[in-house]
């Protein structure tokens, strides 16, 4: 880390240096302002502090590097290309699903979930729906929204239809379009509910929600869904961290913190994705 995190710091020092990059003094500002907040926050709470830098350095290097492409080749064409790239990993991803379909599974982690190039469904969908705003209400280009459209609906990510029903609703709040609205709510349950990977979730949802102390490496390992042990394992945290924080919360790394004084003495801090699940929050 030692190397890796010199070279997040060098690097918007260095583009400043060369006349690259130019500071916008808000910005500055607004950072100085929250890492102190944090920090009085951090030390209220009694919450490790170098956890708190680990984290802010690479979010001011992922904003100092779109910032450096956005000023350099302007928001339109970085708009566009992304557009197009995305339409052909669309086109993958719905390739991908019709292939599972016939019992040909390719680069697919969740079997009958479409997830094209990504990790997981959810974070394709979490790419894809700005993808298909920006095309539909945007670009106004209808095909590459219904690609991408369908290729959300086959995820079959409760997140993202919830997203998508929002989206629609807030886009054709008018009588007249709602038909649509609940034709396509209706298309993507009746595709959600066929899909076993969605009853284990809600049998998970209801194993745990009401006793989420029984958690164990067997007890895990008897075909819960992890999705939702990750889910109402950081519920618990968030709500902990509400309460003890007075609603300020815990700033960058608190999650984390209070993850490992919750769990650390379980047994539920064997299981294989609980590191995972405290360093993320996922």
């Amino acid at each position: 880390d030692i190397y890796a995190y010199t070279f997040f710091l060098l690097f918007p020092l260095l583009l400043t240096y060369l006349k690259i990059l130019k500071f916008n003094k808000n910005v500055v500002l607004t950072v100085i302002v929250y890492t102190f907040g944090t920090l009085l926050i951090k030390l209220f709470l009694g919450i490790p502090i170098p956890v708190f830098f680990k984290q802010l350095v690479p979010i001011l290097l992922i904003y100092t590097s779109t910032y450096f492409v956005m000023t350099s080749f302007g928001p339109e064409l970085c708009i566009d290309m992304f557009l197009k790239i995305f339409v052909l990993v669309a086109c993958f991803g719905l390739l991908q699903y019709a292939l599972d379909l016939i019992g040909m599974r390719v680069l697919m982690k969740a079997p009958g979930r479409l997830d094209s190039i990504f990790p997981e469904p959810s974070h394709y969908a979490n790419v894809a729906i700005p993808a298909l705003v920006l095309n539909l209400y945007y670009k106004k280009r209808i095909l590459s929204s219904l690609i991408i459209g369908f290729s959300i609906i086959f995820t079959i990510s409760t997140t993202a239809y919830i997203v998508l029903a929002l989206i629609f609703i807030l886009k054709y709040l008018r009588l007249k379009y709602l038909p649509i609205v609940y034709l396509v709510l209706f298309f993507a349950s009746g595709i959600a509910m066929n899909n076993p990977e969605v009853a284990l979730r809600i049998d998970s949802i209801r194993s745990l929600s009401d006793n989420f102390e029984i958690i164990s490496v067997p007890f895990l390992m008897s075909g819960i869904d992890s999705s939702t042990v990750s889910m109402l394992s950081n519920l618990k945290i968030t709500l902990l961290i509400l309460k003890e924080s007075l609603f300020f919360g815990s700033g960058l790394g608190g999650h984390e913190a209070f993850y490992h004084l919750t769990y650390d003495e379980t047994r539920f801090s064997q299981y294989f994705t609980y590191p995972f699940n405290a360093r993320s929050a996922h």
